[in-house]
């Protein structure tokens, strides 16, 4: 049915489907997360990470763990794009006229996107191509075709539609999903 969708209307069934996960649900996701994935991350050097929106699956734990390893980059929306900042301690994040927490950039470097050694990428609904749609603004997709590191989509089970996604050509396939 899904295929039958346009990506506006995907985004709003789905955004609707996460937006209604019980906090417990949410907390379990969390907590599988940061069980699952932490090991996973002690491979890389450099993290992209994303710092949580309200509803999104929480990656404070993680950011936490990879601001002690002094492996966490986020980025900051600037010019319509996505600039990486390397952030040392979390009270260095700020409230985006967005209203998510990004890189103060008084008090976080910024680096290049070659210094970045794997992505992990929000999104609204994932596939099993590993394709996404994120909220239509295209800050991912412009920093993913600039970008040859490993890209994750993080996020819930429940954002994982049962057929492909409609694709256009910029669009990146991500190189694993972790949904839980």
């Amino acid at each position: 049915m899904n295929h039958l969708l346009s990506k506006s209307e995907l985004r709003k069934v789905f955004a609707q489907k996460r937006n209604h996960l019980s906090p417990q649900r949410r907390k379990n996701a969390s907590e599988s997360l940061k069980k699952t994935f932490i090991p996973h991350l002690e491979t890389f050097s450099n993290v992209l990470s994303f710092a949580s929106m309200a509803h999104e699956i929480n990656l404070t734990d993680l950011n936490i763990y990879l601001c002690k390893k002094k492996k966490l980059f986020l980025p900051r929306i600037c010019e319509n794009n996505l600039w990486i900042y390397q952030v040392d301690e979390l009270k260095d994040l700020k409230k985006s006229s967005l209203s998510f927490l990004e890189p103060d950039p008084n008090k976080c470097r910024l680096v290049e996107l070659n210094e970045i050694s794997s992505i992990l990428v929000p999104g609204l609904v994932f596939d099993k191509h590993c394709n996404r749609l994120g909220y239509g603004k295209g800050h991912y997709d412009r920093l993913l075709s600039q970008i040859e590191a490993p890209c994750f989509g993080i996020g819930f089970f429940e954002q994982l539609s049962a057929t492909p996604l409609p694709q256009e050509e910029h669009d990146k396939p991500l190189y694993k999903l972790y949904l839980f």
